[in-house]
């Protein structure tokens, strides 16, 4: 076969994570980002910015080759699902997102919640929220309750409100920066919640899943996670299976889903188009989800995967902040202390590229103090 050019389309931990798969398997890694930390890694080959644009991702995949194009955001995601059939036409290479019409559906978390509860998929009581509708819409969620912005991520603009009151003098000022918002449901589970990864083939089967137990996690509110670990859990996999079915959803999804412990009952609350900052925690689980990715794409059978769960998680710059914050820091289960053993990795520390691994540490500091 021969070498195989791939552009990573974004930044963030979760590229290198891809970059360091694609490498590995003897693919050529090139990236789309302003982030100077991807300079100084040595699994791509080259790292460019350009202003972002059909005309110019065209132009720069036939002069390097690319065959396939995996996106990094949902705001990439969004746009390359956009514009997928354009520059598959124009060019060789494979947009590794689904179809605009699935990735737009799922991205509005009000209509997933919506389309969830229509097709008896477990979820959170949602429903959206404007200046016509408070009373109605408290009194069908009920209080305690979450502001959700329709389009974040790291769990930015969610706010937590305890009545109408609280409702009506927050959920003006979050609409005027995020956009429409959803009124949902608080499930009061403050020691963990799940991340499920999955990939839907062409064919509607599905690849090995992996599942995150996230036990640490920044903001302590409800945000990206800081130590997880991967486990097993057949139920809460058909929940997310059968979700992705009836979305006809094809390609990579990232679940999150809570666990409401006085129902014992799933409840999922997102599902992202591309794959997480925490993907290396697959990785290291002997899923290869990048691999994947790029086989199925340009119709490869598909590699296998022999899931190796227990294994550990952690992201060491987010996991301070979140030392800072809790009031377990003293008494968390591991102990957050604990910075070594054969099943514990880091998100963003590579012991083989201590340089990328400073460069991406300053990056991410730079990022954490701009929330």
């Amino acid at each position: 076969m021969d070498k195989i050019s791939v552009l990573i389309l974004g930044g963030g931990l979760q590229g290198i994570s891809v970059a360091n798969s694609l490498h590995r398997n003897g693919f050529t890694v090139f990236s789309y980002t302003k982030e100077f930390a991807y300079k100084y890694c040595r699994w791509i080959q080259e790292s460019i910015f350009f202003e972002l644009s059909i005309e110019a991702l065209c132009a720069y995949i036939g002069k390097r080759n690319i065959s396939v194009i995996i996106p990094m955001s949902d705001k990439l995601s969004i746009w390359l699902s956009r514009n997928k059939d354009t520059i598959q036409s124009y060019t060789r290479a494979k947009c590794a997102v689904p179809d605009y019409k699935t990735i737009m559906l799922a991205s509005s978390k009000s209509d997933l919640m919506q389309l969830c509860m229509a097709n008896g998929i477990s979820v959170p009581r949602t429903a959206k929220i404007s200046s016509d509708n408070i009373e109605f819409v408290g009194n069908q969620v009920g209080f305690p309750a979450l502001i959700k912005p329709d389009h974040s991520v790291g769990a930015r603009g969610i706010t937590k409100v305890g009545n109408i009151l609280e409702l009506r003098s927050c959920y003006r000022a979050i609409i005027e920066k995020y956009g429409s918002c959803s009124l949902q449901e608080y499930i009061d589970n403050p020691d963990f919640y799940f991340n499920v990864m999955l990939y839907r083939y062409h064919n509607g089967e599905f690849s090995q899943g992996v599942i995150l137990k996230i036990t640490r996690f920044y903001p302590i509110t409800g945000g990206s996670s800081c130590f997880c670990e991967t486990v097993e859990d057949s139920v809460l996999l058909s929940i997310c299976k059968n979700t992705l079915d009836v979305l006809g959803w094809i390609g990579f999804a990232d679940f999150d889903v809570l666990y409401n412990k006085e129902e014992k009952q799933y409840r999922i609350i997102e599902i992202n188009p591309r794959v997480p900052a925490s993907l290396r925690a697959a990785d290291i689980s002997n899923v290869d989800f990048p691999q994947i990715i790029v086989y199925n794409e340009l119709g490869l059978p598909s590699p296998k995967t022999n899931y190796k769960p227990g294994m550990f998680l952690r992201y060491l710059g987010l996991d301070f902040m979140w030392f800072v914050k809790s009031k377990k820091r003293f008494n968390s289960i591991p102990s957050w202390f604990k910075f070594n053993g054969n099943q514990l990795f880091y998100q963003d520390v590579y012991g083989d590229d201590i340089k990328l691994s400073i460069c991406m540490a300053m990056e991410n500091m730079l990022k954490l103090f701009r929330r």
